[in-house]
């Protein structure tokens, strides 16, 4: 390679600067040679060879560019070189004293057992639509004849060392996120630890326990309220447990999605992640009419609805002096209902979108959203019975109507389709377990 006067080969290697950077610039091609093309930028200008342009009898006449360059090049070069020396100078105070000793040329330092498996699954990865999880799984059950054909296959013939995938692609090095075609970067989790919650079907599990525990105490505290206190357990204590325990099951039913669109290789999935934020977005509504606003009448939510249905006299004349802050909570109240509803119904179409691999196939979508629906428009005619009473007036026609919704024919059909959902969870844990 023909160089510009003043630099050689040994100072390619050292940072150059902007005005004297060099580039190979290829005057001929070699027949049955690599054509190599260098692209060079803006007021560069070629600078002709001195000497024997193709020292190598190559057949490919070299000559150096000299240019203008570009700043970017000489700050990356001034941060390696910065880096390395301030590395070199710590390494210099940690291992003063410490003489190396006496080692043979090649040393055995470490071992995985399961590398030949790993490598077979990260070269599969690439060519696969497949979770990494599941094919090192398949690589696992394989045969060594098996392992073998997929290795041969995937280092191929190499006929020099400068024939090797990009660094991301090479299943040889077994990098923490191998890049395959069309998948987004944000799936690839190898070697990652698993959430503290576990997979989907995990997530699917508990969340179905917490909701369905959430239904059967509503129910409980309705008959309660009729029958009287039994023991120490009275319709208001009920209801507040109902209240705090349904908010970590809706996070963790969208959570169970949000896990499962990485599962199923689906991280562009943008209905699966509003499934996600809608519950969590629910949540903090929830929280909000039902903690957070009440404090500013200085009482509670139930102390309040109790009030305005004539059973605490205090409690309604309270109401009815927050006029605003009431109004503020009905109008968040219907929100979160409206907003439960709507979350459900893209399950629904999550549900007629799923492929025959993944359990939302089978989950009682069509069961939530007509549970969801009827408690959104429960909601609104107790809203529009509390308005009238909270006004001066008497409770509105509507109550009743909207009580029995809520309180009794929504609870049971969510009890139900919370019972499928908790069965569902239980098939697809085990099964995945079986399968690992």
């Amino acid at each position: 390679m023909c160089l510009p006067s003043g630099l050689n080969h040994a100072e390619l290697r050292k940072p150059v600067a902007p005005s004297r950077e060099v580039e190979a610039y290829v005057l001929g091609e070699p027949e049955g040679g690599p054509r190599v093309t260098a692209r060079g930028r803006p007021g560069e200008r070629r600078v002709p060879c001195t000497g024997d342009g193709d020292p190598a009898g190559t057949g490919v006449a070299w000559t150096a560019i000299e240019g203008t360059g570009n700043p970017e090049p000489d700050a990356w070069s001034a941060y390696l070189r910065e880096t390395r020396e301030r590395t070199a100078a710590l390494a210099g105070d940690l291992l003063r004293g410490v003489t190396a000793e006496p080692r043979p040329e090649v040393t055995l330092t470490d071992f995985d057992p399961d590398g030949e498996v790993k490598v077979v699954a990260a070269a599969l990865y690439a060519v696969s639509d497949l979770p990494d999880d599941q094919l090192l799984d398949v690589a696992r059950k394989m045969s060594e004849e098996q392992r073998a054909r997929v290795l041969e296959a995937a280092v191929g013939d190499r006929r020099n060392r400068r024939e090797r995938p990009p660094h991301g692609r090479n299943p040889l090095l077994h990098v923490a996120s191998p890049e395959s075609s069309g998948r987004d970067a944000g799936l690839e989790y190898r070697g990652r630890l698993r959430r503290l919650l576990g997979d989907s079907a995990t997530r699917l599990l508990w969340a179905s326990v917490l909701l369905l525990a959430t239904n059967l105490i509503w129910i409980l505290a309705v008959a309660l309220n009729l029958l009287g206190p039994l023991g120490f357990l009275t319709a208001g204590a009920l209801a507040w447990v109902a209240f705090t325990l349904d908010l970590p099951g809706a996070v963790l039913l969208g959570a169970a999605y949000g896990r499962l669109r990485w599962e199923a290789g689906s991280a562009r999935s943008i209905l699966r992640m509003a499934i996600f934020w809608g519950f969590v977005g629910w949540a903090a509504l929830s929280a909000y009419w039902r903690f957070a606003l009440p404090l500013v009448t200085g009482t509670d939510v139930q102390d309040l609805l109790q009030g305005l249905l004539g059973a605490n006299p205090d409690a309604l004349i309270l109401a009815r002096s927050a006029w605003p802050s009431m109004l503020q909570i009905f109008g968040v109240w219907i929100a979160a209902a409206g907003l439960f509803f709507l979350v459900h119904i893209l399950i629904a179409v999550d549900y007629r979108r799923s492929t025959g691999t993944e359990w939302s196939l089978a989950a009682p979508a069509y069961a939530w959203v007509v549970g969801t629906g009827l408690s959104f428009v429960s909601t609104i005619l107790i809203v529009a019975a509390f308005l009238p009473a909270l006004a001066g007036g008497f409770l509105g026609p509507t109550f009743n109507a909207g009580a029995i919704g809520k309180l009794l024919v929504a609870p049971n059909m969510m009890l139900s389709g919370y019972t499928s959902s908790l069965r569902l969870g239980r098939v697809a844990v085990r099964r995945r377990r079986s399968s690992g």
